[in-house]
């Protein structure tokens, strides 16, 4: 071969790759701009996302706040409550020690009615609420609604029997909030 071929088979050979080349260049730069277009669309996406959950946020700090707003309201609606059906034992004991100071020291009838109305008030007020007193008269000893402070040994009752009533226990419901205190029997065998 000759010079001039080999020239010619260069130039044919760098025309055929600078083509390769170009291609190349061309599929690269497409590539280029459709990554560089899903990019773009993935920013987007992100950027809303973003958004969402900053609205969804703020949304929640809202409902949060709006619940404890609404939770002092219902406490300051229930204490309300509370205080107003209290109110009529406030006029009886204004009403009893007007009625012992108007009469004498010596109006003992006056009082003891004033303190039967008290006692009265306070009963419906507790029961309307749903406080009842735990029953212990002739009961068996139960620990989830009695405590035992005293024990009396004796042989006319039961065992663990309740004999007396020391202080009075109360339920809610079915929620005990005070067990009673009593004096329970004890039979020793012998």
């Amino acid at each position: 071969m000759n010079e001039e071929t080999l020239t010619i088979l260069e130039d044919e050979s760098a025309d055929s790759s600078v083509g390769t080349d170009a291609e190349g260049d061309s599929e690269t730069s497409e590539d280029q701009s459709g990554a560089s277009a899903e990019m773009e669309t993935l920013r987007n996406a992100n950027a809303e996302l973003a958004e969402q959950v900053k609205r969804t946020a703020a949304e929640f700090q809202n409902f949060r706040r709006r619940q404890e707003e609404e939770q002092k309201r219902v406490k300051v609606r229930i204490r309300e409550e509370i205080l107003r059906s209290l109110l009529p034992i406030l006029d009886h004991l204004e009403r009893i020690m007007a009625a012992t100071t108007q009469a004498g020291e010596s109006n003992y009838e006056a009082l003891l009615k004033g303190v039967e109305l008290i006692d009265k008030d306070v009963q419906k007020i507790f029961g309307d609420h749903g406080l009842e007193a735990i029953p212990v008269k002739g009961e068996i000893f139960d620990t989830a609604l009695h405590q035992a402070v005293m024990m009396e040994e004796t042989s006319e009752v039961p065992d663990q029997t309740i004999l007396a009533e020391l202080q009075k226990g109360f339920r809610l419901d079915d929620r005990v909030i005070r067990p009673a205190m009593v004096k329970v029997a004890r039979n020793f065998a012998e």
